[in-house]
């Protein structure tokens, strides 16, 4: 009889202990070891994903939004008696000057204008009002955009390919009626933030600058050349 109590006490501690063993292995501390990073691997990859897909869609929407914005300020007024605006056309800056960049590998040509407003770059590059013409001595510094979702925006790409300028091209800027020859002399991707290479100078420089990476503010992409003739 004793024999048969221990039997029974052995085979119920038998059992217990398999149910144990077998709750551990369900347990998810016993998967695989590459169990939690590849949760972690998978997180990650999400996160970027949503992020780029974040990046790519801003600027369509943002189009998306000043156009319907236009379509109802171009919209006659349906209230009685409210006066109706005239479709008169809006002021353009006035061209002060020609910028130009022709290498093996790249040709950027456009105009430049004063301000640097949306509506100065859609007449092509931007002149910063607190900075000197190329007649003057001092830091000229013009600005143009990378990539503009803006169909109507000529200029919109004018500054997609300046990664491909390089150190030592040359700038021509043609201004009243003289041309100005720069040479390139420093090539910098910088933060938004970051107006080191917007002080004044004492001496002839010219600076150039787009936001980079293309479809993003995030940084700027910043060229100096320094004048080495006139013609």
């Amino acid at each position: 009889m004793f024999g048969s109590v221990d039997g029974i006490k052995k085979r119920e501690k038998a059992k217990i202990n398999n149910q144990f063993w077998a709750d551990k292995k369900k347990s998810p501390k016993n998967k695989q070891p590459y169990y939690y990073l590849y949760k972690t691997f998978q997180v990650i990859i999400t996160f970027w994903i949503v992020l780029i897909i974040a990046i790519v869609v801003t600027p369509w929407l943002n189009v998306f939004i000043k156009s319907k914005i236009n379509k109802t300020d171009n919209q006659p007024s349906q209230v009685l008696g409210e006066n109706i605006q005239e479709d008169t056309p809006a002021e353009t800056p006035a061209q002060k000057g020609q910028f130009l960049i022709e290498t093996a590998n790249v040709r950027i040509s456009a105009p430049f204008v004063e301000g640097i407003e949306e509506d100065s770059l859609k007449q092509g590059l931007g002149h910063h009002s607190d900075s000197v013409w190329p007649n003057e001595k001092g830091n000229v510094i013009l600005a143009g955009h990378s990539f503009d979702l803006d169909v109507e925006n000529t200029y919109g790409k004018v500054f997609f390919d300046l990664r491909k300028v390089e150190i030592s091209d040359k700038v021509t800027v043609f201004y009243e009626g003289k041309k100005y020859i720069y040479e390139i002399i420093k090539k910098e991707t910088v933060s938004a933030d970051d107006l080191s290479l917007f002080e004044k100078a004492d001496d002839w420089i010219l600076t150039f600058y787009t936001c980079d990476p293309p479809y993003t503010d995030w940084k700027r992409l910043v060229l100096q050349a320094k004048l080495i003739k006139i013609e």
